[in-house]
């Protein structure tokens, strides 16, 4: 009778020992996918703090000297047939009685699937060789300059890579805090050579 009691407590000595491996290794599967959602997240910010260039940038009116659309070639990936086209710009402003000039439309270089479609987002901003338009420039450097600030949430990549970044990260974290309280049930017998991710 007493060595079946004394294999009984052995075989509770091992189920522990198990538990708290996988504990172990639920605990080190948080942690890499925290770290791993950090890094989307500070993706995300970058991403967005780049496209809100200008945003609160001081703001002169200018003179648009020149607007012409240039042919980027059709779409790399061959999704997207036929001519893009790229908006160039040339503008001038003045601060504090220095002549400025300057080339930059926006935060990024966006690239238009037709004329029309370029053509459309100019009329929808004002935007005609002649005018006189707000030129947004950086107080620290004036000669760094755009017409457009802000980040353009009318762009399909632009709401997509920013929902990807933000949200993805998220559901990383909640996946893994379920997991770590699960105690790494849902993965103990995965062997695979990714079962620490």
């Amino acid at each position: 009778m007493g060595a079946v009691g004394g294999g009984g407590a052995a075989h509770g000595d091992g189920a522990g020992s198990n538990g708290g491996a996988a504990s172990r290794a639920a605990l080190l599967r948080f942690v890499l996918r925290a770290t791993t959602a950090g890094f989307f997240l500070v993706g995300a910010i970058l991403i967005g703090g780049r496209l809100n260039e200008g945003r609160h940038w001081p703001a002169v009116l200018g003179t648009i000297q020149e607007l012409r659309l240039e042919e980027s070639g059709a779409g790399e990936d061959g999704a997207t047939p036929g001519t893009q086209y790229r908006i160039r710009a040339g503008y001038s402003y003045e601060i504090d009685g220095v002549s400025y000039e300057g080339t930059r439309l926006t935060v990024y270089d966006w690239v238009y699937r037709n004329e029309e479609r370029a053509g459309a987002w100019l009329t929808s901003r004002g935007l005609a060789p002649g005018a006189r338009v707000p030129v947004y420039y950086d107080p620290e450097e004036p000669e760094r300059a755009l017409l457009v600030p802000g980040i353009p949430w009318n762009r399909l990549e632009v709401i997509l890579g920013l929902l990807l970044l933000g949200v993805l990260p998220v559901a990383v974290v909640v996946f893994s805090v379920v997991d770590l309280l699960r105690g790494g049930a849902s993965r103990r017998e995965d062997r695979s050579r990714g079962r620490f991710w």
